[in-house]
């Protein structure tokens, strides 16, 4: 299969700035969404793959810094984390500034061209209905962090005891 360069993170100006001030940044965990997306129109302007068949689950970062706070409440429901492209006349620049706000992002419009190529084939033979995985390397390192810390605190425990036992 292809592989396309986008993010899946909203960009350090909308951590910074959230558009619902008092909930926080939408950031999408990973998961899979069954029947979320259809082909429709992003903000209106171009077709994408918008959430619209089903609920998807965010984490809410509130504390306004530039980093991705992954321990922020998880809330579920109709967000409009869409499946677009970046800005046109931005593709393949690194930095994605205002273009997610908590979107899955393609970096470069020829790859998103071919992704809605494919789901218009899909729609046309099965229906517009498209589910969506998102697998998220970092929960890997986010689990193994979590039971190293734990395995850490056991051993200091453990030698603790021994000691003063």
């Amino acid at each position: 299969g292809d592989v396309a360069k986008g993010t899946t993170d909203p960009s350090t100006f909308w951590l910074k700035s959230p558009i619902l001030k008092e909930q926080g940044t939408a950031i999408l965990k990973s998961g899979q969404y069954p029947n979320a997306y259809a082909i429709g129109l992003h903000r209106g302007k171009y077709e994408a793959l918008v959430q619209t068949g089903a609920k998807v689950d965010v984490i809410r970062d509130n504390d306004r810094d530039s980093y991705i706070n992954y321990l922020a409440p998880i809330k579920s429901g109709y967000f409009g984390i869409n499946i677009h492209r970046a800005t046109r006349g931005k593709q393949d620049v690194a930095v994605i500034d205002k273009d997610s706000a908590g979107c899955q992002v393609f970096q470069n419009e020829d790859d998103y061209n071919k992704m809605m190529q494919l789901a218009k084939i899909h729609k046309n033979k099965y229906g517009n209905n498209f589910t969506y995985t998102l697998i998220d390397e970092r929960d890997i390192i986010k689990v193994a962090n979590t039971l190293g810390l734990g395995i850490l605190l056991i051993v200091i425990a453990f030698i603790t005891y021994q000691k003063f036992a």
